[in-house]
């Protein structure tokens, strides 16, 4: 038994190190043998930070994986992601499926299912449906300016967190998680991050979620759907007096009737919350999943990090957003050049997902970044290494705003900026993202002058982000002072 054992060990190592088709594109010699390298640096939580490094030691096309490339190169984007794409999802998105046989939108597969989920989520996204959206979004934030009043210093990263895990509670299931009132985590974002994390690791070696069920994760992973259950329930119980998301999603398609079941409302709750919750809160951090949702928490992170760290910026986005009265909807945000400049160029420097999202090469195999790559080959584009190339933005490790504008340093290559993806599995959730992210953002830049608290720690920010699927930031303490 160890002789077939090891006789077959060496004969994948040789296979997959030196017969593979793909042996003849560069990268690290583990890479080759086993997706156990990938799933190390993904528990380290610098997947991102190595891919970009390895680019840059390797070139444009990278083998991460014995059947995987990551391909750093903008013409990809389309042909991998695009509405013509002739890629599907890779294998990733086969699990971990926690409602037995049934995924969510973000992990279906099937462009004919995905069509029609898609559509159905489509209503609860119109600009119509975000314009119904906005006295409670606006509510959410006059409540969190509030608040902010009464504290001297506080953790923008956590603020952040609670208010977007508040926002997407009510706007889901009809009802806040209150995490901003009781100070205090609800259950089910403390699971939903370590969801995340798993996820991660996972995307290395999905393989093991058939397992599932005997790693510890399998207990987070029922109890979400227990508590999911409850909010869909409770929502349902209200009627359809008030139009949230589960408003459409309740609802029937209008061109099927159809509707989706009880797993299929479980599975996108999820969706629904760490789309619209975690990705807005760590954008709003800095600049402050596959993409049809949008996780929320490091924009707003680090947004406010590169905000604060350039005060004149902050100054410059505080005197546009003056210029214009507060309103009922605050509609002419979208308009203002400055605020979309900032947001963009925070998404750029730390996209939500910042790693490829994975695709599968068609049998016959096609031409990618001068290459041919062979059928059925695993692929991807991070959006962090080609946000960061300097062949796309000059300067690209700081943050200039005024790129946006036509005002910074060339090369800007916007066709480079990918922080929602596209194409026909792009963020479904885009719209509503950005609307969150500019109506938080202009509330707090109206109201208040922010700067770091004393002995955090600036210059190791950037690198204590870890990547656990989507950007984790550590905590950003401020100090916050009425506007002068």
């Amino acid at each position: 038994m160890l002789g077939f054992v090891g006789q077959r060990s060496s004969s994948i190592f040789l296979y997959r190190g030196f017969c593979h088709p793909l042996r003849s594109f560069p990268g690290p010699f583990l890479a080759r043998i086993s997706k156990f390298w990938t799933c190390q640096i993904h528990i380290g939580g610098e997947y991102h930070r190595e891919v970009r490094k390895l680019h840059e030691e390797y070139g444009d096309i990278l083998r991460v994986g014995p059947n995987e490339l990551d391909i750093n190169d903008v013409e990809a984007i389309k042909l991998l992601y695009g509405i013509s794409s002739k890629c599907i999802k890779g294998p990733w998105y086969d699990g971990p499926a926690s409602a037995g046989d049934t995924r969510s939108i973000q992990s279906t597969r099937d462009h004919v299912t995905h069509r029609w989920r898609r559509g159905i989520w489509a209503q609860s996204n119109s600009v119509a449906a975000i314009n119904e959206f906005q006295p409670l979004l606006l509510e959410h934030i006059d409540e969190f300016v509030k608040m902010m009043s009464v504290s001297k210093e506080i953790d923008i990263g956590q603020s952040f967190t609670f208010l977007s895990f508040d926002i997407m509670g009510d706007l889901a299931f009809g009802e806040s998680f209150d995490m901003l009132k009781t100070g205090k985590s609800h259950r089910f974002m403390t699971i939903l991050h370590r969801f995340m994390k798993m996820l991660s690791i996972l995307s290395a070696v999905p393989w093991i979620t058939s397992l599932i069920d005997l790693l510890p994760a399998g207990g987070d992973i029922k109890e979400f759907e227990n508590i999911a259950r409850d909010c869909i329930n409770r929502r349902r119980a209200k009627g359809s007096s008030r139009k949230d998301i589960f408003y459409y999603l309740l609802g029937e398609d209008k061109e099927t009737g159809s509707r989706l079941n009880e797993l299929e409302l479980v599975m996108d709750s999820r969706t629904a919350i760490v789309g619209g919750s975690d990705t807005t809160s760590i954008a709003l951090g800095y600049v402050t999943y596959d993409n049809d949702t949008f996780q929320l928490l490091t924009p707003f992170s680090c947004l406010f990090y590169y905000l604060i760290l350039h005060q004149d910026k902050y100054k410059k986005l505080q005197a546009e957003v003056l210029q214009h009265p507060e309103s009922p909807d605050n509609s002419w945000l979208g308009s203002l050049p400055y605020l979309n400049a900032v947001i963009q160029e925070g998404l750029r420097l730390m996209p939500p997902v910042p790693q490829g999202l994975q695709r599968v090469v068609p049998p016959g195999g096609m031409q990618i970044a001068g290459k041919w790559i062979p059928g059925k080959t695993l692929v991807s584009v991070s959006p962090f290494t080609v946000q960061r190339d300097p062949r796309n933005f000059a300067q690209p490790d700081t943050f200039i705003p005024e790129r946006w504008l036509g005002e910074g340093p060339e090369p800007c290559n916007k066709d480079a900026w990918i922080p929602f993806s596209i194409g026909n599995y792009g963020c479904i959730g885009k719209q509503l993202a950005l609307s969150e992210l500019r109506h938080i953002t202009s509330a707090v830049v109206r109201n208040y002058d922010l700067h770091f608290a004393p002995g955090f720690n600036v210059e190791g920010f950037e690198m204590s982000v870890k990547n656990d699927f989507t950007m984790t930031p550590p905590s950003v303490q401020v100090v916050l002072s009425p506007r002068s």
